[in-house]
């Protein structure tokens, strides 16, 4: 064992008083917190390396900001981030403890990120460029296989953009979610993409990366319709065309409505299909994946239905899913991160997701 990592000084100050005691001096401890006894061990070299630090004070101050901008009635940031401070020997003289303030623009040294190209079956290099194979299922506007090896879909769009940014040449493969795990645990992708409910309790893969969208139940409904959210109450005696949204819910809840009639669809036609359906007043209400409605629906004119969100069924969010011995393949998770933080900043997520007539789903997620 060459390395300790603990995810808070509270168990890793008594690891390396242990480990000192006994001295174990060949074995080194990196950890988070910034606890001042584990800054201390840093300062006299005892085992501890690095200390990823909280600025605790900071936290408190932008949490009391937000709360005074909120009853101000003030525009209030839905995501504020704090920075951590890397403690190291280099580094520790200029970090201000627990209630110090950031500094803005500081420069700390940086470490070079190294990435590894091991070989996947049939190769992951080409023209000494890495080749990083994801598996995913087609399903606008979220991914659309337009033909085979093209692609479409805003997360192709954010995808294609980071592998052009950090020169990897990207492969995007069909597959259904079903079989995506089995296929990425045989080592035929790097990663695969799939509804969270499908991968949460998997003990032996591992999500990655932020989150790549939200599926969630909407409903297309006439447009005289008042209504402005859709319950289970709403169901009742209803007529119902639904298309499986993939959350996970299934259409037990359905059942539960009381809806007087329940028609299932299926295929690659269903918005068509339940559009034409609704125009012949053959049924009250469809309910599909709300990002599906709303991309097929920004793409047809003259229609007198509108899209409303519903709250009788769930949602899940698109992760991306790697093994644990190879979590992070050319480091495509920490690219992904980085460039959602530019990207959310600049509004460049905005500007992609308005070609697909969608919102960012960041309110609905932990990102």
């Amino acid at each position: 064992m060459d390395l300790i990592l603990t995810v808070n000084d509270g168990g890793g100050i008594s690891i390396v008083k242990s480990l000192w005691d006994k001295k174990r001096t060949e074995i080194k401890h990196a950890t988070f917190d910034g606890d001042p006894a584990s800054v201390e061990n840093i300062k006299n070299k005892r085992l501890t390396i690095i200390d990823s630090a909280q600025f605790c004070a900071e936290l408190g101050r932008e949490t009391a900001r937000a709360l005074i901008s909120y009853l101000k009635k003030n525009r209030v940031a839905p995501k504020v981030l704090v920075p951590t401070y890397p403690v190291t020997l280099q580094t520790v003289k200029d970090y201000p403890g627990w209630m110090g303030r950031p500094t803005p623009g500081q420069k700390l040294p940086q470490a070079s990120l190294k990435t590894t190209t091991k070989k996947l079956p049939g190769g992951s290099r080409s023209s000494n460029r890495l080749i990083v194979k994801i598996g995913a299922a087609p399903l606008c506007p979220y991914l659309c296989e337009k033909g085979p090896g093209v692609w479409g879909g805003y997360i192709y769009d954010i995808l294609k953009e980071v592998s052009l940014e950090h020169g990897f040449i990207l492969q995007i493969e069909s597959i259904s979610n079903t079989r995506a795990v089995a296929s990425l645990q045989a080592r035929k992708f790097n990663y695969v993409i799939v509804p969270s409910y499908l991968v949460r309790y998997l003990p032996d893969i591992r999500i990655v990366g932020p989150s790549l969208g939200m599926s969630y139940l909407g409903a297309l409904v006439p447009g005289t319709f008042k209504e402005s959210l859709i319950d289970v109450d709403e169901l009742v005696s209803r007529k119902v065309v639904y298309a499986d949204v993939g959350s996970g819910e299934g259409p037990e809840f359905l059942s539960e409505s009381r809806s007087s009639k329940v028609i299932k669809l299926i295929g690659s036609d269903v918005v068509d299909r339940m559009v034409k359906m609704l125009s012949d007043r053959r049924v009250d209400l469809a309910l599909g994946d709300y990002n599906l409605l709303s991309y097929s629906m920004g793409r047809k004119t003259g229609l007198s239905l509108k899209l409303v969100p519903t709250s009788v069924a769930g949602f899940s969010s698109l992760v991306m899913v790697s093994v644990p011995k190879e979590p992070e393949f050319g480091a495509v998770p920490q690219h992904l991160n980085n460039w959602f933080l530019r990207a959310r900043a600049s509004g460049e997520l905005e500007r992609i997701l308005n070609r697909y007539s969608l919102k960012d789903w960041h309110l609905l997620s932990h990102d």
